[in-house]
């Protein structure tokens, strides 16, 4: 669906009257421009508080990016009373192997008390669960954005059926220890990850 100008204003004034957030009405057409240039549709729209000094509000897109090829897209724009601007995009941060089917179900947006989180979860191309996987998250309040790489590697003969492995984590900031502690938790929540108990870290009941 190609969307214009004014149906991505409609659509997020849609999106925006169930939430305590609020955008100012003359930012919405450049953004809606902005949006336009960027998705070839549009499949979600939240706007939320981002919990930063001083307020305001951040507006969270996402779709399928352009070119018809570039697939799914997320774009974080900071809304106040001048102007938006964008302040994250996933396009930075998705394009490496272990985020080759991220789409629409990989997305979550989680609000808290000191603001909001953006997670992906995501895994290669045909080779998800004890495989490639991949974890995201973004805090709201930081604008900072953390990755976690799960690989599984085989404890195995060449050739032999898996039965024993192990998982390598590598994370894109390994001195963060909140980021960390984070993504260990979008990984023990992860049902890509069938063996917990052989993950290098514990998983804790929730």
């Amino acid at each position: 669906m190609r969307l214009g100008p004014v149906s991505i204003v409609l659509a997020v004034s849609a999106f925006c009257a169930p939430a305590t957030a609020s955008v100012p009405s003359r930012n919405m057409i450049p953004l809606a421009s902005q949006i336009v240039r960027d998705f070839r549709e549009v499949y979600g729209i939240h706007i939320v508080e981002n919990g930063r000094q001083g307020g305001g509000t951040d507006i969270i897109v996402e779709g399928a990016s352009r070119p018809i090829d570039a697939g799914y897209r997320v774009e974080i724009f900071q809304s106040d009373s001048h102007r938006d601007r964008k302040l994250w995009d996933s396009e930075n941060y998705t394009k490496s192997i272990e985020f080759g089917n991220f789409d629409n179900h990989n997305v979550n947006v989680k609000i808290r008390d000191d603001g909001y989180t953006l997670t992906i979860e995501a895994c290669g191309l045909h080779r998800c669960g004890d495989d490639i996987n991949g974890y995201l998250i973004y805090f709201g309040r930081s604008r900072k954005s953390f990755r976690a790489r799960v690989e599984t590697k085989s404890m195995d003969s060449p050739g032999a059926i898996l039965t024993h492995f192990r998982y390598d984590i590598t994370y894109s900031d390994a001195n963060d220890v909140e980021a960390q502690k984070a993504l260990q938790q979008l990984i023990c929540d992860s049902d890509l990850i069938t063996r917990k108990a052989d993950l290098p870290f514990q998983c804790n009941a929730r």
